[in-house]
């Protein structure tokens, strides 16, 4: 019996909607070949053929299933699809995106054609170690969800509640809950042990929490913990392309916000056939819209085809070395996201204590007692 650890490597969203993509891997390509598994998130459906299926103004067009290619090129195993824009292109966006990746050699997690392909585990097997990976989008659109009869995402329900407790009518609430449905997290806890029962180690993704924030909402932790309680030996999550703060629960990595890794997209450029959509907002008045706001200000100068805000360029890998007894260590890769848009590794000496300052700040403020430190070469943080 082998006690050889596997080096998972894990990623957040990519959204690959420019061509030549592969480009943008370059500054980091040595980097994946560290590693025995790599794990990444595609975040839009993949197709040329799809029909728009999301009325939100946010959806996302197709992107062309050749820029999926770069995943096969630098050996990525598994791709987690279980996110909010994965049906914003129909079944045919599913469809398309799920045969593009599986013609490039890479599994695919967290969606399928329907309720039971979209929850089925991944297996990868690296060292004789066999490793399932489960996602789930806890961030909706309900019409993003998967059932018998339809194709979508595996999802875990989450509700937004409001609550004013004070006087003052149609102001702000007093109070945010967002609350994960018992049901869901039950079903995903057995999912989980399901899958424990068939494999080695267990890698569970969500894809949760709130958009372009840091904080940890207190459903993320709770699901998190449920992952690991049945048995999860690692907890990774995406969606906020926003870095969260890291923690060791019952001695496994929980990585609450991996951030996204190469987002670039010409969508939003001016005259994209596309910006009606973005623009679509037919219920908009001064009267019904909440005063608070997200703190966004995007980087300056600009960066080509990169639309997110400037405490989006703090990126990482995830890493967890795993072996048959469960998680031998786990750390940090950190990057920062260059003025062309390209992930580029920083170190203790060049970069990396910024990484580090910011990352403590997370950990700090999500209440998490998380000892972060380099390791002796300096390229990477320690967490476990």
């Amino acid at each position: 019996m082998s006690n050889a650890a596997v080096s998972v490597l894990s990623i957040g969203d990519l959204i690959l909607d420019v061509p030549g993509v592969a480009r943008y891997f370059e500054p980091t390509r040595a980097l994946f070949a560290t590693g025995d598994m790599r794990v990444c998130q595609v975040e839009v459906a993949h197709t040329l053929r799809g029909q728009w299926s999301n009325p939100e103004p946010n959806s996302a067009p197709g992107a062309d299933p050749a820029n999926l290619a770069v995943l096969g090129a630098l050996g990525f195993d598994v791709a987690t699809l279980g996110g909010n824009h994965i049906f914003d292109q129909g079944a045919f966006g599913v469809r398309d995106t799920l045969d593009a990746l599986h013609g490039l050699g890479v599994a695919t997690a967290g969606a399928g054609m329907n309720y039971d392909e979209a929850k089925r585990p991944a297996v990868v097997e690296k060292k004789g170690l066999r490793l399932a990976v489960l996602e789930y989008n806890c961030v909706g659109p309900d019409l993003s969800w998967a059932t018998p009869l339809k194709a979508g995402c595996a999802f875990l329900k989450v509700r937004t509640y409001y609550d004013m407790d004070r006087c003052g009518p149609g102001t702000a609430p007093s109070a945010v809950y967002a609350v994960a449905d018992p049901a869901s997290v039950r079903a995903m806890a057995e999912d989980v042990r399901r899958a424990k029962a068939d494999a080695d180690a267990v890698l569970c993704y969500f894809h949760a929490g709130r958009m372009c924030s840091s904080r940890i909402l207190p459903y993320q932790r709770e699901i998190a913990h449920a992952a690991i309680d049945a048995g999860a030996d690692l907890v990774g999550c995406h969606h906020t392309h926003a870095l969260l703060g890291v923690e060791v629960y019952r001695g496994r990595p929980v990585f609450h916000g991996l951030g996204h890794y190469v987002a670039v997209s010409d969508a939003f450029e001016p005259g994209s056939p596309i910006e009606a959509q973005h623009r679509f907002d037919p219920f908009g008045d001064a009267a019904t819209r909440p005063y608070w706001q997200i703190d966004y200000r995007l980087p300056d100068p600009p960066i080509p085809y990169y639309v997110f805000d400037e405490s989006s360029r703090h990126t990482m890998i995830a890493r967890a070395n795993i072996t048959r007894r469960g998680v031998a260590s786990a750390s940090i890769i950190p990057a920062w996201i260059d003025g062309r848009g390209m992930p580029v590794p920083v170190t203790r000496e060049h970069g990396g204590e910024a990484f580090m300052a910011f990352m403590k700040g997370l950990c700090e403020a999500g209440g998490l007692e998380t000892a972060l430190s380099w390791n002796d070469a300096g390229t990477e943080i320690i967490v476990l």
